[in-house]
């Protein structure tokens, strides 16, 4: 009866153990979720930060052709 008690006192101490380690890995599990929906957010705006850019190039580019700033 006491080799019970004793194994079954340090099962319910590894049980605890395991929660807790369960818990930190939901979190990180969680903090790796949301890292990567900001770096989604971030890499899609790039994206459209650049394609704004070249349409910003282009229409400069229009214009100075249009309108030289340069003339000799």
């Amino acid at each position: 009866m006491r080799k019970y008690k004793r194994v079954s006192g340090e099962l319910e101490k590894v049980r605890k153990k395991r929660l807790e380690h369960d818990k930190i890995n939901d979190l990180k599990d969680g903090m790796k979720q949301r890292f990567d929906e900001i770096l989604e957010t971030i890499n899609s705006r790039e994206e459209l930060l650049e394609e704004f850019d070249k349409d910003i190039f282009n229409a400069l580019v229009v214009i100075d052709i249009l309108k030289p700033t340069h003339c000799f």
